[in-house]
């Protein structure tokens, strides 16, 4: 599954793990049984994508989906696939290069024309044109960029987990607020004329955050929501349209470490939780989740236990890290990847397939 147990802590380090809340313990009842690991298959049958993290669909059904080898590999609906973009020629970097790089949030502008790719062990953000392939670094962030969104003004906002630089040392502060909740977290926005000019100074406009993650911008309701992953819950805040001004911060939900998010079609927010190994739906009007994805609930409850106790009493948490905590899963339950029209569903993550379900 992964090339060496480092790896794999190290993985979930960038993730993050947390403790226990009412999605892994007392969330709304589901309106139907969760999916199981039965439901499922894996994509592609053949096992062999590299840290697959994060990832989007396409408009011909193909999948985009991180690659710590290439950058992004693209998979045909049979599951064959390659590499994706000429990564290498902008500036990408594969280990074992001491500044390797790590892609890890992906996503579609509104258009769909382009994807953003976020690396989070040297700052880069990458812009990809679907069509041509064509691959631009358009940022360098001082620190590791988790996540990266456009909302429909044309403006980017990204998540920074900790103040991880790039080179040797991004792996072990990104353990460091893994393993105990840290503050160094933030949440940016880069504005349109600045993306047009090629001048770019992003804005902090939020601080303070314990491990922010996934980003998700809900252009219907003018919102934004963020996984503080190490808080066990997902924010919410209202967005001034002209301005990108951010107001009326509340939590939406609390969940066990919750990593990326997508918003689909209806406006409901899917999040996805290593540590419960589940996916959830939220109702962003009302917070009521649903389970959509639970392929070991006894077993990732017991852990989530465990990890809340060690939080709570201020212990590190990163030694609990094994397959315990995600199998049946080929790897770390990091993300959800959706297709429209309500296709396919791919449960991402840190191994070497995505687990495909179709929904009925």
């Amino acid at each position: 599954m992964y090339r060496t147990v480092f790896s794999l802590v190290f993985a979930f380090a960038a993730l993050g793990c947390g403790n226990g809340d009412n999605a892994a313990t007392g969330a709304a009842p589901s309106v139907a049984a969760p999916y199981a690991f039965t439901d499922a298959t894996l994509f592609p049958p053949d096992r062999t994508l590299t840290h697959a993290e994060d990832g989007v669909v396409l408009s011909d059904g193909s999948v985009l989906v991180g690659d710590w080898d290439h950058g992004l590999v693209v998979l045909a609906p049979d599951g064959t696939h390659r590499a994706f973009g000429d990564f290498a020629a902008a500036g990408f970097k594969s280990k074992p290069a001491p500044d390797w790089n790590s892609p890890n949030g992906i996503s579609l502008e509104p258009d769909g024309a382009h994807a953003l790719v976020a690396d989070i062990t040297s700052g880069h953000i990458y812009r990809v044109n679907v069509t041509s392939e064509a691959v631009t670094r358009i940022y360098d962030h001082p620190f590791g960029v988790n996540n990266v969104v456009r909302d429909p003004s044309g403006a980017i906002w990204f998540t920074q987990s900790t103040t991880n630089t790039e080179g040797e040392g991004s792996e072990a502060r990104m353990f460091a607020a893994a393993d105990r909740p840290l503050t160094d977290g933030a949440v940016f926005r880069i504005a349109p004329e600045q993306i047009s000019a090629g001048e770019i100074q992003p804005e902090r406009v939020i601080d303070g955050m314990a491990f922010a993650n996934g980003i998700a911008f809900d252009a219907a309701r003018n919102r934004l929501y963020v996984a503080e992953l190490m808080a066990h819950r997902v924010l919410s805040f209202d967005v001034d349209a002209g301005t990108g001004a951010l107001s009326n911060r509340q939590t939406l939900v609390e969940v066990v470490t919750p990593d990326n998010i997508e918003l689909d079609e209806g406006g409901a927010l899917w999040i996805a939780s290593p540590a419960a190994n589940a996916v959830y739906i939220a109702d962003p009007e009302t917070g009521a989740m649903r389970t959509f994805f639970e392929p070991s609930p006894e077993t990732s409850r017991a852990l989530v236990a465990q990890v809340r106790q060690r939080a709570e009493n201020g212990e590190g948490i990163l030694d609990l890290i094994g397959p315990e905590m995600f199998e049946p899963m080929p790897g770390l339950l990091t993300g959800v990847i959706l297709s429209p029209d309500g296709g396919p569903v791919y449960v991402s993550g840190l191994g070497d397939a995505l687990v495909k379900i179709d929904r009925e």
